[in-house]
């Protein structure tokens, strides 16, 4: 049982004790005080490396590896706007694909999205032969969009530039198809899924372009693979793909890694492929409960053909379109069953992936719909979910820490920027309006993407005769002991709409916040609302944007009613936590799903 309360919790924050401000000795043994030595150690090599580069750029202008370094040590220090400039005077004087794609990489992230897209076009008239500029270009998306018209534009501009591109890409000569393959290993849909509207139709061009591109260069990559004679006689091999499993914190490994360590032994073997490129000093390891784990940093070949060696019977991607390396491994066929879980809600599009594994409390009627893959709908919220290791009685921020003001009532908006679309801008100065004290508190990890959300949200609190500056906070992203005690200082927690949290909906409940949601039209719309009708807490779960907000302003001025809900929840936190029936019903599709192939291939073997 959560033994905590919320008073109890609040109690145990405020106390001085050893926290994040106080380096006693088991903060010096915690990966957050590793990762602050490694951060500097990190800080000292990048500025011994930008004086020496700086030296080699004096004696030579045209290499372009140099500029690459140099902006690259540029963003270790911070000096974004310095980086930049290398970047620009690099693709002017020392012209190379590579420095294309950093700038344009550089100025997407930053929110620069025009500006890149231009940069893009000059990329794409010096190198037009490249494939990997013309995705980008094609593909082009802000972090933040500035009006909800842009959503529209961009979506066009996607459909008609990558039409282009089918029509156009030519695969007639082996330095085009490895240019080709290439050009999608190195891409990924990442931000596509943030227009929050139903992207299942290019999500499945795409798909079948880049099956074709591996097709024409690795044909054996994409061949059926039949289900094993013997499958039902011995332990049934499964496979689990993800580069996310390094930490034990990240969003991937805490939603997936209970299936691993559960699944039942007696009728699994378990495999984990980890296919990241990385010189991170952090060592990877394999997740608690698997038997066989494979680090394969090398090409995607290499990495197929590993995973082909173990002859899977079943293959999961945990997060298909979250990293580059992963897309094109979707897109091959490297076992007999192939499924995609949600660590990135959205269709694979793959005519390779056969089956996506959700949630029943999260997909909505016409959720099938909405996929290329067949929709699996695990029970509950389809995963075996660790409580929170959130300890309470070493957070001692208190709201001056934050710069958070002492009467106010803190609605914690603690997504990723990109998941704020403006149709929703206006849901704060409505509650503003109700709420004088309100003071909604954002986080961002760079200031031009902080820039662009703060102008939509002065826009939207001027159209009422607000000043946004007055009530709005925005704070950098923070480690987890900082995040944690944001939460506990923060009154309510604002879900995104659209795309919904899962782990900071979570935390946010542990730490004792009602949750306001408002459900989307898709699965990744629908998070908080699975987590709180799993608790039967659905007093906080709105069904329009009215709505929505006049929850919010009932928790902000009603102290008792948002102690009643914080209460209730804490009493069936509970039953968030180490579901095994989700697992249990993965393990009987599986069976099932191995039950169907090998049958289908038997009559098809009759039929011939």
């Amino acid at each position: 049982m959560n033994t905590l309360s919320k008073v109890s919790k609040k109690t145990a924050l405020n106390n001085p004790g050893k926290g994040v401000n106080m380096p006693d000795d088991n903060w010096r043994k915690s990966e957050q005080f590793v990762a602050h030595l490694r951060a500097l150690v990190q800080k000292a090599e990048a500025y011994k490396a930008v004086s020496d580069l700086q030296t080699s750029l004096s004696n030579t202008v045209d290499d372009s590896e140099i500029y690459l370094q140099l902006a690259k040590h540029f963003e270790i220090l911070g000096r974004d706007d310095e980086s930049r400039v290398v970047l620009e005077k690099g693709c002017d004087l020392a012209p190379s694909v590579d420095l294309y794609l950093a700038y344009i990489d550089f100025l997407t992230e930053h929110n620069e999205t025009e500006v890149a897209t231009k940069v893009a076009d000059r990329g794409v008239a010096r190198f037009p032969e490249n494939l990997l500029l013309r995705l980008r270009e094609a593909f082009m998306l802000p972090v933040s969009y500035h009006t909800n018209d842009e959503i529209s534009l961009y979506r066009e501009r996607i459909s008609t530039r990558f039409q282009n591109i089918e029509a156009n890409f030519d695969l007639t000569t082996a330095d085009r198809r490895a240019d080709a393959f290439a050009a999608v290993c190195g891409h990924t849909n990442f931000y596509l899924g943030y227009q929050m509207n139903d992207i299942r139709e290019i999500q499945i061009r795409y798909a079948v372009f880049v099956q074709k591109i591996i097709e024409a260069m690795h044909p054996s990559l994409v061949r059926p693979i039949p289900v094993q004679s013997d499958w039902n006689d011995r332990r049934i091999r499964i496979g689990f793909v993800s580069t996310q499993f390094q930490r034990g914190n990240h969003v991937v490994e805490r939603l997936f890694g209970g299936w691993i360590a559960n699944i039942n032994r007696h009728k699994f073997e378990t495999y984990f492929y980890n296919p990241r490129r990385s010189a991170d000093p952090v060592p990877v390891s394999a997740p608690p409960g698997c038997e066989n784990y494979r680090h394969v940093p090398d090409d995607l070949p290499s990495v197929a053909t590993r995973i082909l060696a173990d002859r899977l019977d079943a293959l999961i991607f945990f997060d298909i379109g979250m990293t580059r390396r992963i897309t094109p491994l979707s897109c091959m066929r490297l076992a007999p069953v192939q499924c995609v879980a949600w660590g990135h809600p959205i269709t694979s599009g793959s005519p390779s992936v056969d089956y996506f594994l959700s949630s029943s409390l999260m997909e909505p009627g016409n959720g099938d719909d909405h996929y290329s893959e067949r929709l699996v709908r695990l029970s509950g919220l389809g995963v075996h979910y660790q409580r929170p290791a959130i300890p309470f009685e070493s957070l001692n921020a208190a709201r001056s820490y934050f710069g958070l003001g002492e009467n106010t009532i803190v609605y914690l908006c603690s997504q990723s920027p990109f998941k704020y679309i403006p149709d929703y801008d206006d849901v704060y100065p409505a509650i503003a309006r109700c709420v004088p004290s309100a003071q909604f508190v954002f986080l961002s990890y760079n200031s031009a993407v902080k820039a662009a959300l703060k102008e939509r949200l002065r826009r939207a609190f001027s159209f009422v005769g607000l000043d946004a500056d007055s009530f709005c906070l925005f704070l950098p992203q923070a480690s987890s002991q900082d995040f944690w005690a944001l939460n506990m200082t923060s009154d309510v927690y604002l879900d995104s709409v659209g795309w919904s949290g899962f782990n900071t909906t979570v935390d946010a409940i542990t730490c004792g916040l009602p949750v306001v949601t408002l459900p989307g039209q898709f699965m990744r719309g629908r998070h908080s609302f699975a987590i709180l009708s799993r608790m039967g807490v659905t007093e906080t779960i709105a069904t329009d944007k009215a709505e929505y907000v006049d929850i919010a302003i009932r928790l902000g001025l009603d102290s008792e009613w948002r102690s009643f809900i914080a209460q209730k929840m804490a009493s069936r936190e509970d039953l968030l936590y180490e579901d095994t029936n989700c697992v249990r019903g993965l393990e009987e599709f599986l069976l099932e799903a191995l039950r169907v192939k090998s049958q289908s291939a038997c009559e098809g073997d009759r039929g011939t």
